[in-house]
């Protein structure tokens, strides 16, 4: 089971054509179903003397479905041991679930265990818009609005981004165009690697290097600067591949 950043954006495959000083999008269509059992285990040591109060703060999976994606949690259950003193659902300003567990008067190690289900279908389509570009700031929505700004990993703000967001948006008359424009810099600019030390958007654009969170971040912190909402959902990526006949 391996987890992802999941840029939905990208499931328009890049690819490079010799001396070309853009990449062309190739508009691959077809569909991939699965599901996967996920179990995950996380242990906390205690040291001999105990321990007074732990707290343990963890995100909780969820369903999700857009145009590309549909994404179904079943089965989720969570075991605790020892049973903790408190266990409280509680959800961020960004409508995020999380699951805060609290133990009080710990005199062994303690234990998570969640499991649930992902189904997944994954359907890659050609999926257009007609939105202008640049969007109309006064209309963007106040829910939506709040992915325009920066945060510690997607440095929006930052000069250097807003200069090359830009320069790569310049003279796009629709938001797919600008869209288009940056994933393709990303994807033609960055070489996948890891492990790695940082996952910001300026050390990705530093150093051109990073795993699938640096290309989120980097290329999210674009969109934003340009004035285009966006933001990662993480999710669970099957064990297959697409088979793509050239």
């Amino acid at each position: 089971m391996a987890w992802a950043a999941l840029f939905v954006a990208l499931l328009s495959s890049s690819a490079l054509l010799s001396g070309a000083a853009d990449a062309k999008t190739l508009i691959l269509e077809g569909s991939i179903d699965g599901s996967i059992e996920v179990s995950e285990e996380r242990t906390f040591s205690v040291p001999s003397g105990g321990l007074g109060s732990l707290s343990f703060r963890f995100a909780n999976p969820s369903s999700t479905t857009n145009a590309s994606l549909r994404q179904a949690v079943t089965g989720h259950r969570v075991e605790y041991d020892p049973k903790p003193s408190s266990v409280i659902t509680e959800k961020d300003p960004l409508g995020n679930s999380f699951t805060v567990v609290v133990w009080t008067g710990l005199k062994k190690d303690a234990s998570v265990k969640e499991r649930y289900r992902v189904s997944l279908g994954i359907t890659l389509k050609d999926i257009r818009s007609r939105a202008p570009f640049p969007l109309p700031g006064k209309d963007i929505p106040e829910d939506d609005a709040v992915f325009l700004k920066p945060t510690p990993l997607v440095e929006s703000g930052d000069e250097r981004i807003k200069r090359l967001s830009h320069s790569l948006t310049s003279g796009r008359v629709t938001e797919q165009a600008a869209v288009s424009a940056i994933l393709n810099w990303v994807v033609d600019n960055v070489r996948y690697r890891t492990p790695i030390p940082e996952y910001g958007a300026l050390w990705t654009l530093d150093t051109g290097t990073g795993n699938c969170q640096n290309f989120s971040h980097l290329g999210i912190a674009l969109l934003r600067a340009s004035g285009i909402p966006a933001r990662i959902v993480g999710g669970v990526s099957l064990g297959k591949s697409w088979k793509v006949p050239l």
